[in-house]
């Protein structure tokens, strides 16, 4: 408990530092943007100390922490001088109201991670010794947990936030991944929630839009449940043949600490922020720094987001600018202020980060049956097609006809190569007009103008997973699988923003045709909610056992030698050492040493490292050399491996045993001291 309460505290305190700074910021917005305090707080703090680290200016400990909380007050202290705070009755019962809101979430969701803590499979290892070895650095980027001698690969700023947290309240690593895992689903709950309510100025329809982003999944649960599929848990996610098709609900209770999901709060920041803009009548300075300095942080938190959200200012900007204002000069001075800031923010990272991509190539693997992907997207499709329709019905123009035709054209022309895009290719002429209509009767920009960007936005990112994909390692039966799982885990939170607004829309429509849509829309939201009670429940081992905070509880119970080994690393083996142990495979307990201490090893997770940098040939070698130092018997060969990768520690542990069996002969109990033994685990120390 007193772990909860300090956690809190430490994200209270950044929240309430940052009330100056949020409010300059989003002062015309009718809840000041509260939930987004702690968000902005954070992303200064981890930045200065990041910044600090990676120019080897100071290193990453408490000090470099406090003085970045130093420059945060400097730099809220400027915007309460600049703009004096209101500290009304309005702000006071929004805060609050999020207030109240934020705790009850975060409590429903600290309950049930006391029921799910365990730290044992699918991206978790990954995620956990990126943590450890990141409170182990002093400078970044931090070596690489599985590739000793190499620096982390990877994007790993939402890593370093929890690390942050992590160091300021003094909280063990084990214990502070399952708060970081609850905070971020909470900070991404009451954020969305806010988003809604700016659109639609009711809490009912803020409340709708929180619920579709987080508590709904697609309605592949009941099709398995009518197929008695008993393996919904994870199927739901792997609708689309050969593609991850993520939802945010799926991720929280998955547990796992990955850059998509703790990009979720930036994220949204970064969408408050783009919708303050548009509204906004005046361009100003200080708030486009902003928007580049969170676009820049996505970059380094998620850098798929980045050319997502970058596209989608440019069309705001395009929209506001110069299809509105004819601007063309206010164009290019936001343009610059906010590209050139989001650059200086990233370049520092970009110059360290070795994409093994090969850049963006045409999708050769079949495309995506459009019964697939309306298990995924039933309702959003629903909602947004009937919104289109109706309003293209209701448009007033000579051109309706020939529209109609071309869509129907476009989608015919099209369905026999791509069933999907022939559905977005017949929707976007019908948006086209309803989109100029828009702009005609409208002298001023509007949320319905905005939310027409998203829906442009939406369609151009389904339509480009389509045609395109990121080349990575994987051939052509899973060429898409990242591609279309990060793109689409956006589509699903932007789908979210423009489906709450939408329900709110047609209560401002006086036609009967509105019942009809509630009729089918809350039909599909609850067929689209059934996941929820379920997974929930399963995934929680139908709340049978508590086991506290502590993610310690899978690796205790099936290796407890090795955990007994891991607790005396932790408390003995101070500092950034290297300890060899077995290779491990990826998604296998393999690497447990490194992912439990934060030491690096010469080689963990074989498929990640691949991943990450294309080297398999070098990998191999990597793996010879840790499979001779296991066996060998003749010291010379034990001392060059040891030298060639800087080893000061050699484990021989549970997964050594079973792999290598007991060594008759072996060369390092001969040649290196013994420093700690329990009945399965010895290790050795190089001098």
């Amino acid at each position: 408990m007193w772990d909860i309460t300090i956690w809190y505290l430490a994200l209270f305190i950044i929240g309430i530092i940052s009330i100056p700074i949020g409010q300059y910021l989003f002062k015309n917005l009718d809840d000041f943007a509260y939930p987004f305090y702690r968000a902005i707080g954070l992303a200064i703090i981890s930045y200065l100390v990041w910044i600090l680290g990676i120019l080897r200016i100071l290193p990453f400990n408490i000090f470099s922490i406090i003085l970045s909380f130093c420059i945060l007050i400097g730099i809220s202290s400027f915007f309460l001088l600049k703009t004096k705070p209101s500290f009304n009755k309005p702000f006071i019962q929004k805060a609050i109201t999020y207030e109240i809101i934020f705790l009850v979430i975060f409590s429903a969701l600290i309950i049930y991670k006391l029921y799910r803590s365990e730290i044992s499979d699918i991206e978790k290892f990954m995620d956990f010794a990126f943590l450890n070895t990141l409170l182990k650095t002093s400078y970044f980027p931090s070596v690489d947990p599985w590739l000793s001698g190499h620096s982390m690969n990877y994007y790993y700023f939402g890593h370093l936030v929890t690390a942050v947290l992590t160091k300021v309240t003094g909280i063990k690593s084990i214990i502070s991944y399952n708060l970081m895992q609850a905070t971020n689903y909470t900070l991404f709950i009451v954020s969305i929630f806010s988003i809604g309510y700016n659109l639609t100025k009711k809490y009912l329809w803020a409340f709708v839009t929180a619920f579709i982003a987080a508590g709904m999944s697609n309605i592949s649960y009941l099709i398995f449940l009518y197929k008695k599929i008993d393996t919904y848990w994870w199927a739901g996610t792997r609708i689309i043949p050969g593609t991850i098709n993520e939802f945010p609900l799926y991720s929280f209770l998955l547990g796992d600490l990955h850059a998509h999901y703790l990009d979720l709060p930036f994220v949204l920041l970064v969408i408050i922020s783009f919708y303050t803009f548009f509204i906004n009548k005046d361009s100003d300075n200080l708030f486009n720094i902003f928007i580049g300095f969170i676009l820049g942080i996505l970059f380094i938190t998620n850098s798929w987001d980045y050319l997502i959200y970058a596209l989608i200012f440019a069309a705001l900007t395009v929209y506001k600018n110069i299809i509105v204002k004819k601007n063309y000069g206010q164009l290019i001075k936001d343009g610059l202020i906010i590209g050139v800031t989001s650059l200086v923010v990233l370049l520092p990272f970009y110059l360290t980060f070795k994409p093994a991509s090969e850049g963006f190539q045409f999708v050769t693997a079949p495309k995506s049956l459009l019964t697939d992907f309306l298990t995924l997207y039933l309702l959003q499709v629903f909602v947004i097609s009937f919104y289109i329709l109706y309003r293209f019905i209701k448009t007033k123009s000579k051109y309706k006809i020939t529209i109609i035709t071309i869509s129907f054209f476009l989608a015919f022309l099209i369905y026999g190569f791509s069933q999907v895009s022939a559905l977005i290719l017949f929707l976007i002429p019908l948006w086209l007009m309803v989109t100029i209509n828009d702009i005609r009767k409208d002298t001023h920009l509007t949320n319905k103008q905005f939310i027409n960007i998203l829906i442009l936005a939406v369609f151009v990112i389904i339509i480009f997973c389509e045609y395109f994909f990121l080349k990575d390692i994987y051939g052509i039966d899973f060429q898409r699988a990242n591609t279309v799982f990060k793109f689409h885990y956006q589509v699903w939170v932007l789908f979210a923003i423009i489906s709450g607004y939408i329900f709110y829309y047609f209560t401002t429509v006086k036609d009967n045709i509105k019942y009809v849509f509630y009729l089918f829309g809350i039909t599909f939201l609850l067929i689209s909610s059934a996941y929820l009670p379920k997974s929930v429940y399963d995934s929680a081992n139908s709340f049978s056992k508590q086991m506290g905070l502590d993610g310690s509880g899978y690796i205790a119970s099936k290796y407890s030698f090795d955990y007994q080994a891991i607790l005396w690393i932790n408390k003995n083996i101070l500092g950034e050492k290297i300890i060899v142990e077995t290779v491990g495979e990826s998604y296998t307990d393999g690497s447990r040493i490194s992912v439990f201490t934060g030491n690096a090893t010469p080689l963990g997770w074989f498929g990640h490292e691949w991943g990450w940098r294309k080297n398999v040939d070098d990998l191999n070698i990597i793996k010879k050399d840790i499979d001779t130092l296991y066996k060998t018997n003749e010291i010379d060969t034990a001392n060059i491996i040891i030298n060639k990768y800087k080893i000061n520690f050699i484990y021989y542990g549970e997964l050594e045993k079973i792999k290598y069996g007991e060594i008759q002969g072996w060369a390092i109990p001969h040649m290196l001291k013994k420093v700690y033994r329990n009945e399965q685990v010895s290790i050795y120390k190089v001098k």
